[in-house]
Formats: structure tokens, C-alpha cells, sequence
């Protein structure tokens, strides 16, 4: 998974999938998409597209890629939750993957949006 690229609009976002797979790989994340950054304040807040959103949601209950999660970028900050990302989370027990560092040093941390607070995740960069 790499940085999002900045638009006109902010950062994209991307929501994290993982194709259905036996138990023991279930983990393992396969695919990761762009998306828009519609929030009117893109600077400092996210929102991801809700028409991609839905899209991903409808794939995953005909049979597609599960919907495990979402990503986005703190550009000037650390890859930590921040008390907006706390205030705006559903708690719904969704990953949540945040990228800060900028391209000479990318630093991403992974959490789960649990029902009080976000958990951190562990994880490890697999080889091709």
C-alpha cells in the first residue's frame, strides 16, 4: 500500500478490501482503492465518497472483496489517530491505516476502530 496522492480536493482515501480466502490468510490485505476526499474542508478533515463507499459495500455482499478498513494520510502530523479522527470514527471495529512522513519517510500504523477507543495493530510487510 502506498501514500495517497494529493488532488484538487485533498488527499484520496482509500477503502482497504481482502478478498474472501481460507481462514488461515484471511488477513492478509489484497486490495486497497482510491477514492475522493469529499469533505469541504479537505485540509483538515476526511470524508470518503459515499458513492464509493456503497460501491465497495454492494461488491462485498455479491461475493466480493470484504471491506476491512480505510486509509488516509496525517501529511504534517504522526500516523496516530487524531481527537478528529476519534470524534468521527463509527466504532464500528474497522481497520484503520495512517499514513504521515511524506515520500523520504513514509511511516504508516494500522488500528481498529473499537467500540471506546482505536487499538493498535500489528502487521508485516510480506514479500512479493
Amino acid at each position: 500500500m502506498s501514500p495517497a496522492k494529493p488532488t484538487s480536493r485533498g488527499t484520496q482515501y482509500v477503502v482497504i478490501v481482502r478478498s474472501p480466502t481460507p481462514a488461515d490468510i484471511a488477513s492478509r490485505v489484497s486490495q486497497a482503492h482510491a477514492t475522493a476526499n469529499v469533505h469541504p474542508n479537505p485540509a483538515t478533515h476526511f470524508e470518503i465518497d459515499p458513492a464509493a463507499l456503497i460501491a465497495a459495500h454492494k461488491a462485498e455482499r455479491a461475493g466480493g472483496p470484504q471491506v476491512i478498513g480505510y486509509y488516509h494520510s496525517h501529511p504534517s502530523g504522526d500516523p496516530v489517530p487524531s481527537s478528529t479522527d476519534r470524534a468521527q470514527a463509527a466504532h464500528d471495529g474497522k481497520v484503520w491505516a495512517i499514513v504521515a512522513g511524506g515520500p523520504e519517510n513514509p511511516q504508516v500504523r494500522f488500528f481498529r476502530d473499537g467500540e471506546e477507543r482505536f487499538e493498535p495493530l500489528s502487521y508485516a510487510v510480506l514479500p512479493r
